[in-house]
């Protein structure tokens, strides 16, 4: 299967402009199932990573408040219409998810909620702000036909979304249940949103520490949904500890073979055992060797740091969803980064999506070869992966696509020119 209709492949695509945003300039750069981001440290690239993940969030939680609104309009035209999803009846469904979508209701939720997501996420939105700057933006815009911008001050956070008008496919049958025609209509009016309709996870960086806080951490989480004021974990790693405990069971979509399957398969033989989601309330997982349970205190660091990961990926449906992770190479060997690029192919492979964040010349240059060999297979498109550099000069930090040649993948310039200086220190020292 191609990985086609996801966050940007094809026909779509996806920009993404910010300005005057943390140590970030200027950025101006796409969206691709697979999006990798470079540079050094503190350039920006968690803070962007967060501020794309608060967005699709929003977007989520806008959809599902109006998807009742929605359900009940469609009710009653299928009513009027005998429950049988004639012309009438079609043309009084795009009507009507067009105003729903259009409506102020619908863009009042998403700007509310971003705003409201960006106040848990920052603790002082002035951190958004590049250093004596007065102002920043932020701004996505899909194909599709919608576009959501921002502008952050010291104390105001101005949004507007706007959307071009939606047109529904007619069904291949002039006549169908009612039921389906609801089904019908619930993924016409999310596919509007090219994968952006999908609640993202966003697995921040040190795991392998959440992974021995666990059952500490998990108590806190659970004792806030139950209205104990607890100083816990907040922001993103909050919402990551929500999905992992459960306390958001919602977003878990029912199984599917083709994924939840696949997962395993790709992180048994990688781990080196077979880890599994714990059914046990105060563990995180179980993994074992030969058929032995191994204690947490002396599981690796690798075992600690993708336990989280796999577990997430186990646990919901992989099919259309975008997960962001932060340095997902941590503590691995470079063989293990190598087999790691190849899941991640794999995944995207069967329609996941993912913005990952590295420092690691391994995983970068094993994702552009993987990339290029699946494409060459027809597992993938060509066009399905971006990469993105956070560059520092002088002026600020400049982000942009670095180019793709669907013959050799990707020229990883940073890397290159740090491996030569490794290389020029030696040379130096015992020529």
């Amino acid at each position: 299967m191609l990985a086609d209709d996801n966050i940007s492949s094809g026909s779509h695509h996806v920009d993404v402009r910010m300005q005057n945003v943390g140590p970030i300039a200027d950025a101006a750069f796409h969206l691709r199932p697979l999006t990798l981001f470079t540079g050094r440290n503190s350039v920006g690239k968690t803070i962007t990573s967060t501020l794309l993940y608060l967005l699709q969030k929003s977007i989520w939680n806008s959809i599902t408040s109006s998807n009742r609104l929605l359900h009940r309009r469609l009710t009653q035209i299928l009513r009027n219409g005998k429950a049988e999803y004639s012309t009438q009846a079609h043309e009084g469904f795009e009507h009507e998810l067009n105003q729903v979508v259009k409506g102020s209701d619908f863009r009042k939720n998403l700007e509310t909620s971003f705003t409201e997501e960006i106040s848990r996420a920052f603790t002082d939105q002035r951190n958004i702000i590049r250093h004596r700057k007065r102002k920043s933006s932020f701004s996505v815009s899909h194909s599709l036909g919608w576009e959501f911008k921002c502008t952050f001050s010291a104390n105001n956070v101005d949004c507007s979304f706007e959307m071009g008008r939606m047109v529904l496919p007619q069904p291949s049958l002039r006549q169908i249940p009612s039921v389906a025609a609801m089904r019908a209509l619930a993924g016409a009016f999310e596919s509007g949103f090219g994968g952006w309709q999908d609640r993202p996870i966003m697995i921040p960086a040190g795991r392998a520490g959440i992974t021995d806080s666990y059952r500490y951490l998990a108590e806190q989480v659970l004792l806030e949904r139950h209205g104990y004021k607890q100083a816990g974990p907040s922001g993103i790693t909050r919402d990551f500890l929500a999905l992992l405990v459960g306390s958001a069971p919602s977003v878990f979509e029912q199984e599917s073979e083709s994924s939840t399957d696949l997962v395993p398969l790709l992180f048994d033989e990688l781990l080196g055992g077979q880890l599994r989601p714990s059914e046990e309330p105060d563990e995180l997982f179980t993994f074992e060797v030969d058929g032995n349970r191994v204690d947490r205190n002396v599981m690796s660091s690798m075992i600690k740091e993708l336990g989280p990961m796999v577990v997430l990926l186990q646990q919901r449906e992989v099919n259309g969803g975008v997960l962001i992770i932060d340095e997902p190479e941590c503590h691995l060997h470079p063989r293990a980064q190598i087999d790691l690029a190849r899941a991640f192919v794999a995944l995207v492979a069967i329609d996941a999506r993912f913005i990952l964040s590295t420092h690691s010349p391994y995983l970068a240059q094993s994702l552009s070869s993987a990339w290029v060999e699946q494409a060459r297979n027809g597992k993938v498109r060509a066009d399905g992966i971006s990469v993105v550099n956070f560059a520092l000069k002088e002026s600020g930090v400049t982000v942009r696509n670095v180019p793709y040649d669907p013959t050799y993948g990707f020229t990883f310039d940073d890397f290159a020119d740090t491996a030569n200086d490794v290389q020029e220190t030696f040379v130096r020292l015992f020529d």
